[in-house]
């Protein structure tokens, strides 16, 4: 696009010139391929001219106000927006792309987002995207007061999302885990209740109140939701189980090996079930129940490699460096025949961060979990 911009005829008598509107049109079509590429400096930068070429067209200044978006440059995006809504202030995409500016903005004193969507929606009922993003702006401020402990709060803006998505299943879902955990039994079971009703196949809302039960200890109520979800759904995927059971280990161990059970028992032939518990209990701090399901995995000779990449990071926490390098070498001879390059370098990797000096190592502990983990 950047070539055909150089070569085009300058002069205004040439049968193949271009006007302003083609131009400017050039330099949109050059900016989408920027942006596609992830070059957002340069899609702004070729943007500005389209806009320079044509500056009434408001199509390019919403498209310059999303590349100033992307490339963290929101007060310079709010300000493109604003002129877009001084010339047509109710163009739907410009009142949808200033919420978002925003809320990205994360700035209260500058204005709440809820006004330009709130518009969007008094000029078009029907504009599935205003209203959900509003639903997720009110679910984002129920999860931030409810991680406060603020629950009546955050059951205020669960209700105001219900306002704009009535008979949703996960926010029937979030009110009552709320109302539970303000232990308002009756109250929540209504909401329960509701949830369930609208769940359909939908495993978020059953494993919502599965997780909700569990917080207050009412084991045969979560058991129950659960075989409610096995009843709505078929084929429950495994990795529904071991999440309930990954929820589980930090609320009570009785029901952990029920859930696990129940996932070895629906994981189709050939799923690496094993492992996947096994992963999940490591990075739960449940040594033993890793240890336990992935000498399981080697047994049944399932996914060995990742089985003893694992095995050997327990190995070495548990100080017995001799048994770790056992298994990461079982781990890359498994690599090498059967040519699986990333397994060989997740051990390599895995070798790196756990040999590294040790201010190193104290660094990656305060930082949270390795980072090699978070590519499993």
């Amino acid at each position: 696009w950047r070539e055909a911009l150089r070569r085009r005829p300058r002069r205004d008598d040439d049968p193949d010139a271009l006007n302003d509107r083609q131009v400017a049109q050039l330099w949109q079509r050059c900016a989408e391929a920027y942006t596609q590429a992830g070059e957002y400096d340069e899609a702004v930068q070729v943007l500005r001219n389209a806009v320079t070429w044509n500056p009434e067209r408001l199509e390019a200044r919403l498209a310059l106000s999303e590349a100033l978006m992307l490339n963290g440059q929101t007060e310079a995006a709010s300000n493109e927006l604003e002129r877009v809504l001084d010339r047509d202030p109710d163009n739907l995409p410009a009142l949808l792309h200033m919420g978002e500016v925003a809320y990205a903005r994360g700035c209260w004193w500058q204005g709440s987002p809820v006004p330009y969507w709130e518009r969007v929606l008094a000029l078009d009922p029907e504009n599935v995207h205003a209203r959900q993003l509003l639903v997720d702006f009110y679910h984002d401020q129920a999860e931030r007061s409810r991680h406060w402990g603020k629950y009546t709060q955050a059951i205020e803006h669960h209700h105001k999302a219900l306002s704009y998505w009535p008979g949703n299943g996960r926010i029937l879902a979030a009110l009552a885990a709320l109302h539970l955990r303000l232990e308002e039994y009756e109250e929540a079971q209504s909401w329960v209740d509701q949830a369930l009703e609208k769940a359909g196949d939908d495993l978020m809302v059953y494993e919502s109140i599965i997780s909700a039960w569990l917080d207050v200890g009412r084991f045969d109520e979560a058991w129950r939701v659960m075989e409610q979800a096995e009843a709505a759904v078929e084929n429950v995927p495994y990795d529904f189980y071991v999440s309930l059971a990954h929820y589980s280990i930090d609320h009570t161990d009785e029901m952990v090996p029920r859930w696990l059970d129940r996932a070895v028992d629906t994981a189709a032939p050939g799923e690496p079930v094993f492992v996947t518990i096994g992963e999940m209990a490591m990075m739960s701090g449940a040594i033993d129940l890793a240890s336990d399901y992935l000498e399981r995995a080697l047994e049944s000779g399932q996914n060995p490699g990742q089985a003893h990449l694992i095995l050997g990071v327990i190995s070495l926490q548990q100080g017995d460096t001799a048994r770790a390098e056992m298994h990461w070498s079982d781990a890359m001879k498994i690599a090498r025949r059967n040519n699986d390059d990333e397994l060989r370098e997740r051990v390599e990797e895995a070798r790196q961060i756990f040999y590294a000096p040790p201010s190193l190592l104290d660094l990656i502990d305060h930082l949270g979990p390795d980072p090699f983990l978070d590519e499993w």
